[in-house]
């Protein structure tokens, strides 16, 4: 399978954006990562995924941003009440339902502990 996203904790993510690369020192490590793998067009920054691998170590996630091989389950369309007036603000309930990732194809999404 071909990987076309990759996630990251934000502190990762801002190490490869922010660090330069090479002795002119004019790319950046995501720069070079970008040219190096033109196929991966979604590299982003995840606060959730600091800390959820193995041993609480932060985890990286590739994967195949495609319907045949991953979906997200929303078992029931999410319900907005009407606002409703609280002193000087409005409240609005929200009702939502999630039934998560499938993963039809387990080889087109791969995690990375430890980075």
């Amino acid at each position: 399978e071909q990987c076309d996203s990759v996630l990251m904790p934000i502190a990762q993510f801002d190490y490869l954006k922010g660090t330069t690369f090479g002795p002119e020192g004019t790319k950046t490590i995501l720069t070079v990562l970008r040219e190096t793998f033109p196929e991966i067009t979604l590299w982003d920054s995840i606060a959730e995924l600091k800390g959820i691998g193995a041993g609480a170590t932060d985890r990286m996630i590739a994967f195949s941003r495609d319907m045949e091989h991953l979906a997200y389950q929303m078992p029931t369309m999410p319900e907005q009440q009407e606002p409703e007036k609280d002193g000087l603000e409005y409240v609005t309930v929200f009702y939502s339902e999630s039934g998560g990732m499938t993963v039809y194809y387990p080889l087109s999404v791969v995690f990375a502990d430890g980075i």
